[in-house]
């Protein structure tokens, strides 16, 4: 898990331009909602990583529900599959 960790904070630093300081769970969040729009799977694939990575974070965990509440339709098909993975 520390090479986990460890990876993403150097991709983190290659991709953050501006300095900021975010936590690496908040980078991952933000990570998520830009890919949200564009490439849905992309989306998904940094959530599946948050999740990985911070089980204990409950932003990290309640984030799927969230995207989905969002959007324009809700099926009882997709809040089953987030029970699921």
């Amino acid at each position: 898990m520390q090479h986990a960790k460890a990876r993403m904070a150097k991709v983190k630093g290659s991709a953050s331009g501006s300095g900021t300081d975010v936590s690496d769970e908040q980078w991952i969040v933000n990570q998520a909602n830009f890919y949200r729009s564009s490439d849905v799977h992309a989306a998904k694939s940094w959530l599946i990583v948050g999740r990985t990575l911070f089980s204990r974070n409950f932003e990290i965990q309640v984030i799927p529900f969230v995207f989905m509440a969002s959007s324009s339709y809700i099926t009882l098909q997709k809040l089953q599959s987030l029970y699921k993975s």
